[in-house]
């Protein structure tokens, strides 16, 4: 019973192949040797800097370091200005979460319909 439905329900059914995917581009500093690679970028290597929410970050021997300011430079605090749009972001963003809540409830509606609809479909296929 379930063997027939399979092969005249789904027998024309024929997913698009996805694209192939791109290569992933690599640096041509990988493929070099260390000669090669110490004359391209010299013997010292500079340690890797970040900036987050106007703190800078120093990569040393192994760990993430927080950047010593000059005397004088202090932190940014957040101005009234940034604080608005801080609120305002948040706000956005908790809309967002809703709709996304709703929309997956939809979804999940739309999938229970689809198997019903299967199902009543099935039974009658099995009754002829």
């Amino acid at each position: 019973m379930f063997r027939d439905y399979g092969n005249t329900v789904f027998s024309n059914w024929n997913p698009k192949l996805p694209p192939a995917r791109l290569d992933a581009s690599l640096s041509s500093l990988y493929c070099l040797d260390f000669n090669s690679r110490e004359t391209e970028l010299g013997p010292d290597y500079a340690p890797l800097a970040l900036t987050l929410g106007g703190h800078s970050f120093i990569f040393q021997e192994g760990q993430w370091l927080l950047q010593q300011t000059p005397q004088g430079a202090k932190g940014r605090s957040p101005k009234a200005g940034d604080r608005t749009r801080i609120r305002r972001l948040k706000n956005k963003n908790r809309e967002l979460q809703e709709e996304n809540n709703a929309l997956k409830i939809r979804v999940e509606l739309l999938m229970d319909m689809l198997a019903e609809t299967t199902a009543r479909l099935q039974e009658q296929v099995c009754w002829r």
